[in-house]
């Protein structure tokens, strides 16, 4: 099954430098032009993704 991506709403955004190996950029790039979104947002939902399913350690 393919992965489904959604179409983020406009929400007020800070930009932020990224600093990635050149290697990590391109396969971003390419996966990203693949499935028709930018760079920038392929990278958002990643992060968005992650945040989402991480196991909340209980203290």
């Amino acid at each position: 099954m393919e992965p489904v991506f959604r179409i983020s709403k406009p929400e007020k955004k800070i930009v932020i430098p990224l600093r990635m190996k050149e290697k990590n950029i391109s396969q971003i790039t390419q996966i990203a032009k693949q499935i028709g979104i930018s760079r920038n947002e392929w990278i958002v939902q990643a992060i968005e993704y992650v945040l989402d399913n991480m196991e909340e350690k209980e203290e």
